[in-house]
């Protein structure tokens, strides 16, 4: 029979099993973090145990604060203007797979400098946009921000008028 010891105490002990045979145990309610397995095995006279293997239990979604705009909105519309939205995004236990950006209905990937990711993208037309970020971890869990706004003013048009020549000039009149 076989021990299956979980962070080095006994989870299941006596397992049956046929020597040189796969056998699966079932056991569950770990917390989230990285745990170490390993089997032993007892034929009567001898025990030999296992590599100690790794696992890691994830339930947790990634964590998305501190984001910003810039420029911070609302803004005048600008013909040549780069927008830059940013976030930071961490996970206790793994890496992050992808973070998007989804402006108005377009999903953007966002890239990344260590924990802070940003998109940056224009000219906007004037207008109100929603956005919202969503990101995931290489175990598959995912967590979306609420929806925010960001507005583009229509600008002011200015129009100048030069008048040549800058004189006064009568012509032909008659009093």
């Amino acid at each position: 029979s076989c021990n299956l010891t979980i962070n080095g105490v006994v989870n299941q002990s006596g397992i049956a099993t046929l020597n040189n045979t796969a056998t699966n145990a079932t056991v569950a309610g770990f917390a989230d973090g990285r745990h170490n397995w390993n089997v032993t095995c007892f034929d009567g006279t001898n025990s030999n145990t296992s590599e100690t293997r790794l696992f890691t239990v994830d339930t947790t979604a990634p964590v998305l604060d501190n984001r910003t705009e810039q420029p911070i909105g609302p803004i005048t519309y600008n013909s040549t203007q780069l927008y830059n939205f940013t976030i930071n995004v961490t996970d206790a236990l793994n890496a992050i797979d992808t973070v998007k950006l989804n402006f108005n209905g377009t999903f953007r990937t966002a890239s990344a400098a260590g924990i802070r990711y940003n998109a940056t993208f224009g000219p906007l037309a004037a207008g109100t946009y929603r956005y919202n970020w969503t990101a995931n971890e290489s175990l598959g869990n995912v967590n979306t921000t609420a929806t925010f706004s960001y507005v583009v003013t229509q600008a002011t048009p200015i129009i100048n008028v030069s008048l040549i020549p800058s004189s006064i000039v009568t012509y032909g009149t008659t009093v």
